[in-house]
């Protein structure tokens, strides 16, 4: 008999389920659906801050939550990172209360879990303050899994879920991924790097810690996203929840979106569609949740709380296309990255350069003229779920610079010819605009002079000069498919009339290459200059446009409006191809691309 109750008791301590929080502890979100971002009681958690914002605002939240269930011990980096801590009023009451425990944990102790038993590293937090009934923060753990190697991720991973298992209360281990306020350059870069690597152990079936999240900020705007996290209903991944700050607490903004190519599941204004009367003027009727604003201020104003709905934005006078991108650049900052904004061409047509600057400013589609507006619905509903989760690179002037052409177009001297489009190239390479160079073989009966003449730029950034075979011409942000359109654009007669044959090539490689050519060859080369003044004053009656003439500082276009082009893949290095001619007479061009 006694020895049937020796077991009994032996089975009741082996099964002893050790005291758990009496309330669910959140991640220091208020209002997420119910079941939603519970910090786990016998697992450990990894928080992830993206951006120094994230940072700030979430270690202070998250430690409130834990003092919400019981004592908390702190292990911080450096006497910096503890000192941050009593700026908090919440905070330096529960630490003078005794709830709220403070102790060091250097980067360097940290590095040696990942070679030593996490034993004696248990047994020091025990007596640091680590009772049964209080939870653990590690504020900043990078350095326990910075350098890690894929055994080393496995034996933590597994020490943590043991250690996280026997306490049964939450354990939280923070990871900040800001680079630091005085990075730059190479730092900076490094930082990013390290930051990313960070991030992917964290997330690592190495690791293998079920709940791992990241707090970042999208323009202005705040997203919770987990990675994998217990939900009422089982596991769930790729969750992104939108938040708002309110008076100091991060809220629930009403919509989610799920997988990792976000889809949006649920906003409470999904339907709702803000435009402007240019965008449908009579006799178009809207659907009944269309709200119809005068123009682009009232319209930024009514949007300020959309959650998930559209913008539609008319494109405006072509001398406002500077004021438009401002307008997207602010709605992309501080909306939230569910909210879609379409532009949509009213009068003119956008060049492609313009286009893609509006990509990158964070449209999420262009709206072409021809578009009926039964198409345009069908636009919209198609983009209803779509989340924009790329950041703004830069300023507004940054990106516009990037894609603007220089102010200069038509005739240029070999030289001048060769500097300018070097520089837009260049300029351009970042945001992968496609460029085309076009190499026009003279017929023999043709003179340089008559087909400069014949030649008419309209466009900033598309630059013409001659060879000793032909003309050459830069076109600026000219897709190869769009070459023959430019070119029976630019010419007053027929190509056929005029050269024998044409070469193009639109890859980057290509074009440095016979920009160093030409280049190289310059000095020999004659400049047109005087002689195309001198014919332009001579011929009143000429049929080609005054603008064929050389040009050396136009005034800045506004953006106009081709075809939508997407962003090239990336091109690798190649040795640049010679160009053959072919033949104009069969209506067909030869391009030259580089390889995928």
């Amino acid at each position: 008999m006694t020895a049937r109750k020796d077991r009994r008791s032996w089975w009741q301590r082996f099964w002893r389920v050790a005291a758990q929080p009496a309330q669910p502890v959140s991640v220091g979100m208020d209002g997420l659906p119910a079941g939603v971002g519970v910090l786990p009681a016998g697992a450990p958690a990894v928080l992830l801050a993206a951006d120094e914002a994230s940072s700030q605002v979430w270690g202070p939240l998250v430690l409130q939550s834990l003092l919400a269930a019981g004592p908390v011990l702190v292990l911080a980096s450096s006497a910096q990172q503890a000192d941050a801590l009593w700026q908090h009023a919440p905070l330096r009451q529960a630490y003078a209360a005794g709830q709220l425990q403070v102790m060091l944990f250097p980067a360097k102790q940290q590095a040696l879990l990942r070679q030593e038993n996490l034993g004696a590293w248990a047994s020091e937090v025990r007596r640091a303050g680590l009772a049964a009934g209080a939870s653990l923060c590690v504020l900043d753990a990078r350095a326990m899994l910075s350098g890690a190697s894929q055994a080393q991720l496995r034996s933590l991973g597994g020490q943590l879920r043991r250690f996280a298992k026997r306490h049964a209360w939450p354990i939280v281990l923070m990871l900040p991924l800001a680079p630091p306020a005085s990075a730059g350059g190479a730092a900076l870069q490094a930082s990013l790097a390290e930051a990313e690597q960070l991030a992917s152990a964290a997330r690592s079936a190495s690791l293998g810690l079920g709940h791992v999240a990241t707090l970042e900020h999208t323009g202005d705007h705040p997203v919770l996203a987990l990675h994998s996290w217990d939900g009422p209903q089982g596991m769930v991944f790729h969750m992104r929840y939108d938040l708002q700050l309110q008076a100091g607490r991060l809220c629930y903004a009403g919509s989610y979106s799920h997988g990792e190519v976000p889809v949006l599941v649920q906003a409470p204004d999904l339907e709702v569609v803000y435009t402007t009367t240019a965008c449908v003027p009579p006799p178009i009727e809207v659907p009944a949740h269309w709200v119809v604003l005068p123009d682009w201020a009232a319209l930024e104003h009514a949007a300020q709380q959309a959650k998930g709905a559209t913008v539609l934005l008319d494109v405006g006078d072509p001398q406002a296309f500077d004021a438009l991108c401002a307008l997207v650049y602010r709605l992309r900052s501080r909306l939230a990255p569910s909210v879609k904004i379409i532009v949509r061409e009213t009068s003119g047509k956008l060049r492609a350069h313009s286009e893609q600057a509006l990509l990158h400013l964070g449209v999420t589609a262009v709206a072409y003229r021809e578009l009926g507006f039964a198409r345009l619905l069908r636009m919209i509903a198609s983009a209803r779920t779509l989340v924009h989760t790329q950041p703004v690179q830069g300023t507004m002037e940054q990106v516009l610079g990037a894609f603007a052409p220089a102010h200069v177009r038509g005739y240029q001297a070999p030289a001048a010819f060769e500097q300018a489009a070097r520089q837009m190239l260049q300029r351009s390479r970042a945001v992968g605009l496609v460029h085309s160079l076009v190499h026009l073989q003279l017929l023999p009966r043709i003179a340089h002079v008559d087909a400069l003449q014949a030649c008419r730029v309209l466009r900033n950034g598309d630059l013409v000069t001659a060879d000793a075979q032909g003309l050459q011409l830069f076109l600026f942000a000219c897709t190869p498919s769009d070459v023959p359109y430019a070119l029976n654009n630019m010419f007053a007669l027929p190509l056929e009339q005029l050269f024998a044959a044409q070469t193009v090539d639109s890859s980057e490689v290509g074009i440095a290459h016979a920009l160093q050519q030409l280049r190289t060859q310059a000095a020999r080369l004659p400049d047109y200059t005087v002689a195309l003044q001198a014919a332009a004053a001579a011929v009143v009656d000429l049929a080609v446009e005054p603008a064929a003439a050389p040009v050396v500082a136009a005034a800045p276009a506004a953006m106009t409006l081709l075809p939508p082009m997407a962003p090239p893949p990336p091109q690798t290095e190649r040795a640049a191809q010679p160009w053959r001619a072919h033949p104009i007479g069969r209506r067909s061009t030869k391009i030259l691309e580089s390889s995928v």
